[in-house]
């Protein structure tokens, strides 16, 4: 038996891929991570679930009954998706994973916000998250002091997350912070590093932040920043 891991993107269904649509439209039984769009999750009939043991369950009985079962997951799967986890379990139940890729957030949330990780003088960007699987923040010392950096996942650890930069980072460095991206609600402010919380402040989860350079080249794309 086969469980179909597709990446559905950051968050709005435009960005699901065709392949990923094809294979959740014919698949018998489409279970949804818990940052699926409630809309996403609904036109595929697709029921929700928040732990490893639900995915479990639903492929033990699936697999008695011979059915397909397609996983939609934020992002990509395999970047910061928690799928290592999932399919060691099931590779114990004789159940392969097959991975459909997907607009990770983690560079569409900022390409869609008019933000280049790369440019012609930054030839380096890295991607991180803020929080660990244990519930802390991750170790900071390994931040690069050059280069683009995009965090997820620190919507709620702002002002730790501004101190742990600051000893990096120059306080004077360009940051966006985006709400919702890709979305409709979509919102992204710019400012400076040492500034990080207050601009942060009123914007919903999820969060995506992004420093460095590059940020200063969002003026020239069709995209809208909050003042």
């Amino acid at each position: 038996m086969k469980v179909y891991l597709i990446g559905a993107g950051p968050g709005n269904p435009d960005l699901l891929t065709l392949r990923g649509y094809r294979i959740a439209q014919s698949a018998d039984i489409v279970l949804c991570d818990r940052l699926i769009p409630d809309e996403m999750c609904r036109s595929f009939r697709g029921i929700s679930i928040t732990t490893i043991d639900d995915v479990v369950q639903f492929v033990t009985e699936a697999s008695k009954k011979g059915k397909t079962i397609a996983w939609l997951k934020n992002g990509d799967p395999l970047v910061f998706g928690g799928s290592i986890e999932i399919c060691s379990e099931l590779f114990k139940l004789g159940v392969s994973c097959e991975v459909v890729p997907g607009v990770s957030s983690s560079t569409g949330v900022a390409s869609g916000a008019g933000i280049p990780l790369t440019s012609p003088d930054t030839p380096l960007f890295t991607v991180i998250t803020a929080i660990s699987k244990d519930g802390n923040l991750v170790d900071f010392n390994a931040i690069p002091r050059k280069g683009t950096l995009v965090i997820v996942m620190g919507g709620k650890v702002i002002s730790k997350l501004k101190g742990e930069l600051l000893k990096a980072r120059s306080e004077d460095e360009p940051v966006a912070v985006i709400s919702k991206g890709s979305m409709e609600e979509e919102k992204m402010k710019i400012g400076k590093l040492r500034d990080l919380d207050l601009i942060a402040m009123g914007l919903d989860p999820p969060i995506t932040i992004v420093v460095g350079e590059t940020i200063r080249y969002a003026n020239i794309y069709s995209v809208h920043i909050e003042p």
